[in-house]
């Protein structure tokens, strides 16, 4: 999961800093964690493209991650790094790269992240739009 993430970042920029008054528990965070739903759409000069959506079962386990209690966390492929939660913002560290999710919910048993990044190439505008619920297992 977090190769994934860090995928979007070589060619975007994020620019989507809310601040944000939720607070999310960290204990909540912590536990194993399954994608059931992926939601995501680019935008090209302000046109939105074609929505993609994905679903699994729990039983799939697509885009496994665990976060621990002592910050770190390893995903399905084995990449480890730490994570920290602030306010709605929840940052993964790894392999020099770092990445800010805002956080839409958490509780128990559900994570929903968000990620909103924008930039351009050419004097054209382009966005990325990228919505993940996980169920904790």
């Amino acid at each position: 999961m977090a190769a994934l993430f860090a995928a979007s970042m070589v060619t975007f920029t994020s620019c989507d800093k809310d601040k944000d008054d939720n607070k999310f528990s960290s204990s909540d965070l912590v536990g194993t964690w399954v994608v059931t739903e992926e939601i995501e759409y680019q935008t090209v000069a302000g046109v939105k493209g074609e929505e993609e959506k994905s679903t699994y079962t729990v039983d799939e386990k697509q885009g496994l991650i665990t976060f621990n209690a002592d910050g770190t966390f390893v995903d399905e492929d084995k990449i480890t790094g730490k994570w920290e939660l602030k306010g709605n913002a929840l940052t993964l560290k790894y392999d020099e790269e770092e990445h800010t999710l805002k956080i839409a919910s958490l509780s128990s048993s559900t994570l929903v992240v968000e990620d909103n990044e924008t930039g351009s190439f050419g004097g054209v505008s382009f966005g990325y739009y990228y919505k993940v619920t996980f169920k904790k297992i």
